[in-house]
């Protein structure tokens, strides 16, 4: 409630301008999700409230790396001959970044976790693809070794 009070002071009531129950492109949709008979009504203007994050985002990132072990100043990477990508979290995931439904899929890179704090990405870009922009360029060969786990039971 600290932050609603922070943008709204005088406490108005502020109608909703997009429903987590629709994929990003709808418009229109039922006011609730799923109840027969309710009305029809605009419920995602597409407000773009990216502005200019990026910069930011790779600020908070480069911030946030931490290195586990750092022997000899082998870091960062000069131009490896080779580099083993290993896991199933390195890849891109198979569908795009909203391929699941409320991102309850467990194949490519995990982003976030599912439910209600979910949302859809406009462009992911997976370890995978990050190393192999910069492998082309430094000549370096890269094996992928992708391991997947059933989490289904």
């Amino acid at each position: 409630m600290a932050a609603f009070y922070k943008v709204n002071p005088a406490g108005k009531r502020v109608a909703p301008n997009f429903s987590a129950w629709v994929r990003p492109n709808t418009t229109w949709g039922s006011l609730h999700h799923k109840v027969p008979g309710t009305p029809i009504i605009e419920i995602n203007r597409h407000v773009n409230a990216q502005a200019d994050h990026a910069q930011l985002i790779r600020e908070v990132a480069a911030k946030s790396t931490v290195l586990l072990k750092h022997e000899r100043a082998v870091l960062p990477l000069k131009k490896p001959r080779t580099i083993a990508v290993i896991g199933e979290d390195a890849f891109d995931a198979e569908g795009g970044p909203n391929a699941c439904d409320d991102n309850r899929c467990y194949r490519g890179t995990l982003t976030m976790g599912y439910g209600s704090a979910t949302a859809n990405y406009p462009w992911v870009v997976s370890p995978w693809t990050a190393l192999m922009a910069r492998a082309s360029i430094d000549g370096t060969k890269c094996k992928p070794l992708r391991v997947s786990y059933d989490l289904s039971g």
